[in-house]
């Protein structure tokens, strides 16, 4: 053999080897867990056309489960990793308890890469009198429709031994199956918070075109979900609103949600017909109501990262603002184990949106409420905007005691401004007309302002040999509201000496510089307009009491939550229709 001819076949095999190699490596790779975390799965869940656009929520995993299965076993710690295929095993079996299916056996086979649940509506019938009855849909994609029609033939089969009766229909070019319903339930059977029971007592179901499974608690709502698919002023794919949220996402996702906040709050139970009707009013200003929430949720090795645009309602636009970088500086002054926290800039302008949309949420309010009580505490008489509304700076502010009480103290470090000794004047003289002493404090080797309560006790000596109508002891007590000073280029402000002198003795073990805080805002983008933080361990037990709507919450968002450890969330800005931003679940790996 010549040698040209043997370097010619020569270099003809290793272009053959390198072409198999790399389409073999991306093959795997592809296939490989690891792949969803650069790329994420499917782009856009294609059962929205059986979605209405006025539905309160849509939750589309784009991926199929066992790919993210896989990815969290391969995440999670050696030595942890039996303890999460348990896990995993169990969730499997909560998710088709009663059905008398598994997922490996019956449905995998046939299962395709979306899985998109939807609360369609937060009562099917639409009369409040007769309490609510919402409707549940899930759509699975096939990828091979007759696997999956046996599935279903099987399934049905199982009904009908058990004594079930079943009825068939034809609808829109689909054939449905469902059992008849057992009568008209009594509102006291109805649910109380938009939950119903979406399991094997009452389902239906259709195979749509080979390409979908769709599963509903009433026929009703598979009816409703076949119309919208056939018109486009209905369906939640062609609504312009939902098509330019996506647009403007990262497409690296592994599952998409989309949250019609006023059906939603009424599906929960936190709105009525008369808040949603409130929406209406003011049309033209600006606002800032928000009507939509789009999450995009993809992937990453410390968590779930949730890139986030908020819509503005019809009518209420935002007031445009671009997200100017902050040092998060004044989080120096938090102890590292600050439950929550809000870090950023133009505090001032944040409690104006948040004032314009809390009307709308009150039954929200309850978990909150203890912080605005804590930030009237030392200005009873005073809206928590008195306090708020003269820093246009950066800032930082958060419960600083550790405790799972939500009446922590807290400290605000606002950056020091030309127009701080006149806010600190106006409170001192706020506290004064309030019937409390203002004068100086030394605290930690530092000279603070303290707004002071004297009172009188008595305290009547349990060993005192006085005869019975004797004058007690007389002792007087010290009660401080609030306390503020400078610390170098930020004033302090805090309702609790105690809390005020962490924030003088935290000696680098800081928020700043802890840990959990780091690993919590890493993965967000910048700039930002600042952080959102929240110890969600601390906090949880309190709030769960004070918001029952959170245990649902909870429920429907496990097993994540149960690995929740603390949440992050940022804004990069808006214009006069969509506030985008940024919300990263950081969770445990065991």
């Amino acid at each position: 053999m010549k040698v040209r001819t043997f370097f010619s076949t020569l270099t003809l095999v290793v272009v053959a080897l390198l072409v198999v190699g790399i389409g073999g490596f991306i093959g795997l790779t592809s296939r490989s867990p690891l792949f969803l975390l650069a790329q994420g799965g499917q782009s856009l869940p294609t059962a929205a056309p059986f979605v209405s656009k006025n539905a309160p929520v849509m939750v589309s995993l784009l991926t199929r489960p066992d790919r993210l299965t896989d990815l969290w076993l391969l995440l999670a710690a050696p030595g942890d990793r039996r303890q999460t295929q348990a896990e995993i095993a169990r969730l499997e079996k909560s998710l088709l308890a009663g059905v008398g299916l598994t997922y490996e056996e019956d449905i995998r086979p046939w299962l395709g890469n979306e899985i998109t649940f939807a609360v369609t509506t937060a009562d099917l019938d639409q009369d409040p009198d007769n309490g609510s009855q919402p409707g549940y849909l899930l759509a699975l994609s096939c990828r091979d429709s007759e696997r999956a029609k046996a599935v279903l033939e099987l399934f049905w089969q199982k009904r009908a031994i058990a004594g079930d009766r079943l009825r068939f229909e034809q609808f829109a070019g689909s054939k449905l199956i469902y059992t008849p319903a057992q009568g008209d339930p009594s509102p006291a059977d109805l649910p109380q918070a938009g939950i119903a029971e979406f399991g094997p007592q009452s389902v239906a179901s259709a195979l749509v075109g080979q390409k979908f499974v769709l599963l509903a608690n009433d026929p009703r709502v598979l009816q409703q979900a076949l119309t919208a698919a056939q018109s486009r002023d209905l369906n939640l794919e062609h609504d312009l609103g939902y098509r330019k949220a996506v647009a403007s996402l990262d497409n690296s996702r592994i599952g998409l949600a989309v949250v019609n906040l006023p059906p939603s709050l009424s599906w929960l139970g936190l709105a009525t017909h008369t808040t949603a009707a409130l929406r209406t009013q003011g049309l033209g200003s600006s606002d800032g109501i928000i009507d939509r929430a789009v999450f995009s949720l993809r992937p990453h090795r410390q968590g779930l990262l949730a890139d986030t645009v908020l819509l503005a309602a019809a009518g209420h636009p935002f007031k445009p603002q671009q997200a100017t970088p902050v040092p998060p500086e004044a989080a120096q002054f938090l102890p590292a184990d600050t439950a929550l926290a809000a870090v950023g800039s133009q505090l001032d302008q944040l409690w104006q949106d948040v004032r314009n949309n809390l009307p709308y949420y009150a039954a929200a309010v309850p978990a909150w409420q203890p912080l605005w009580d804590r930030l009237q505490a030392p200005l009873p008489n005073q809206p928590p905007e008195a306090l708020l509304d003269w820093i246009s700076g950066d800032y930082a502010l958060g419960l600083v005691t550790r405790s799972p009480q939500m009446a922590s103290g807290w400290v605000l470090a606002a950056h020091h401004q030309d127009n701080t000794p006149a806010a600190m004047a106006r409170f001192d003289e706020l506290a004064r007309q309030q019937g409390l002493s203002v004068g100086p404090l030394t605290l930690a080797d530092q000279s603070v302002s303290a707004w002071t309560r004297l009172s009188i006790a008595s305290t009547p000596d349990p060993n005192s040999s006085s005869p019975a109508g004797a004058s007690p002891e007389l002792v007087v007590t010290t009660t401080v509201a609030g306390l503020h000073t400078q610390s170098g280029e930020y004033e302090l402000l805090s309702n609790s000496p105690t809390s005020l002198y962490r924030a003088f003795q935290v000696n680098g073990n800081s928020l700043l510089t802890s840990p959990q805080w780091q690993k919590t805002i890493e993965p967000l983008t910048l700039p930002n307009a600042g952080y959102l933080y929240l110890d969600w361990q601390t906090l949880r037990p309190d709030w769960l009491n004070r918001a029952p709507w959170l245990k649902l919450i909870e429920t429907l968002g496990q097993p994540l939550f149960s690995h929740l450890q603390s949440i992050a969330v940022t804004s990069y800005g808006r214009d006069e229709q969509a506030y985008s931003g940024g919300i990263f679940f950081r969770l445990s790996r065991s």
